[in-house]
């Protein structure tokens, strides 16, 4: 389903007249997910469902032919960051898929953003889009984490100990949490963070 919706947004941006592509029969596409490290799997999927719809489409978004550029953050934000650069300077895309990892939408955000480039993140953060230009086509984790705390302390749990993995998808988590389980009295004794 989240494929889906990324395909809509696609199809959006290009039929609702993106200024980049002005008046061209082809579009250029760039996508930068993680191919490889913990969140490869997931990437290579992203970018082969992409792929996919783009063959039985035949090749075409909106009326236009579509050329791809495939780049790897790496799971890495400074990585994402070089990436992106190279897509947008070298490689001239009009359209920027992913990244998927929180951390490295937030490292490309500023020069997404600050070019107007159309750009779909699949990142769970609030923060990472601009809702300009930059926009997020999953859920936000936020209102799953919330809810995670209310329910532990609707479940008469009193006390808890957040734990999550130290970048901004995981603080974000914890705070959420930490919001929902102190709204049913409860209190995060200690937040684990490694």
């Amino acid at each position: 389903m989240r494929g889906l919706s990324l395909l809509v947004l696609t199809e959006l941006i290009i039929l609702g007249g993106l200024a980049s592509a002005q008046a061209q029969d082809s579009i250029k596409i760039g996508i930068l997910t993680e191919l490889s490290g913990p969140l490869g799997t997931l990437g290579m999927a992203e970018r082969d469902g992409f792929l996919l719809y783009l063959k039985k489409s035949g090749g075409k978004l909106g009326g236009l032919s579509v050329e791809t550029v495939i780049e790897d953050t790496g799971n890495d934000p400074a990585t994402a960051l070089a990436k992106a650069r190279k897509l947008l300077d070298s490689d001239k895309i009009d359209v920027l898929l992913g990244p998927m990892s929180s951390a490295s939408a937030a490292a490309i955000k500023a020069l997404v953003s600050s070019r107007g480039l159309p750009c779909l993140v699949q990142a769970t953060v609030d923060e990472v889009s601009d809702n300009k230009s930059m926009f997020r086509t999953t859920f936000p984790a936020s209102a799953d984490s919330y809810l995670q705390g209310y329910l532990a302390g609707t479940a008469g749990f009193k006390q808890a100990t957040a734990i999550a993995p130290n970048f901004n998808a995981g603080q974000d988590a914890v705070a959420w949490f930490e919001k929902g389980f102190e709204a049913t009295g409860g209190k995060v004794v200690q937040e684990l963070l490694p």
